[in-house]
């Protein structure tokens, strides 16, 4: 009697524990409905952790892009107010170069970001007023206009460079693996054609005993002067003629 409180004490001391934090309280809730279900929980926390980490990588992998976007714009508009501190003038040529940059990091999309984000912010930063989207004098609304222009044009640019230096790029590789598919198949060939023996051009053979002399001056009797230079192979047996002749 006493052990069995002593162990009843025990499990409520330990299932106590087990639901004082949150995170102890998912790993029983987890526990028992796997153990519901006749699911092995090791298994299923594996598959869970893994289906995780692929989340956050493609998600990683999806924003990376949109991150090299903002902190290159970002650089920008620092270095153009830089500039405006040292110099009295500001600079729009960080701009182009954080839309090349986004643009080549992230194809079109990302590109398309930096565009605009980069207007957005050259209009509130560079362009006077400053800290106001709307471009009062015609002549700054003329060069804001050529300057998006010049924008689109260097990301359509960069774009399509990066495209068509990745279309080469597949293109060399497939090639490379055709010419070593190829020279694969020609080296099979060169083995196989080493293989086959062929009898060609004059054969000294004499002719009483039919024996053949090969280039060593060395008389051989036809079967092995055969073998030695053709993959062919002799079976012997006897012609009527010969079988009248010897046993008629």
């Amino acid at each position: 009697m006493f052990n069995a409180t002593l162990a009843l004490g025990t499990s409520n001391l330990k299932v106590r524990r087990a639901y004082s934090s949150g995170s102890d309280l998912y790993a029983v809730a987890n526990s028992v409905r796997c153990l519901i279900r006749g699911i092995d929980c090791g298994v299923l926390s594996g598959t869970l952790r893994e289906g995780y980490i692929d989340y956050m990588r493609i998600t990683a992998r999806t924003l990376l892009p949109y991150a090299v976007v903002f902190l290159s714009v970002a650089g920008a508009v620092a270095f153009a107010d830089t500039l405006t501190l040292l110099f009295g003038r500001p600079s729009l040529h960080l701009f182009f170069v954080a839309v090349l940059l986004s643009a080549w990091y992230g194809g079109l999309w990302p590109g398309l970001a930096a565009m605009a984000l980069a207007s957005l912010s050259a209009a509130y930063f560079i362009f006077p007023p400053i800290g106001a989207l709307a471009i009062e004098q015609p002549e700054d609304q003329i060069l804001f206009g050529v300057f998006v222009v010049s924008l689109l044009a260097i990301m359509l640019l960069t774009v399509t460079r990066k495209q068509a230096l990745e279309t080469v790029h597949q293109l060399n590789e497939a090639l490379q693996q055709e010419n070593a598919q190829r020279r694969e198949r020609e080296e099979a060939l060169s083995a196989a054609l080493a293989k086959i023996k062929t009898l060609n051009g004059l054969i000294p053979i004499y002719s009483m005993c039919k024996r053949i002399r090969d280039d060593t001056g060395y008389w051989h009797l036809v079967e092995e002067y055969v073998k030695q230079h053709s993959e062919a192979e002799f079976t012997h047996s006897i012609c009527p003629k010969c079988l009248d002749e010897k046993f008629g």
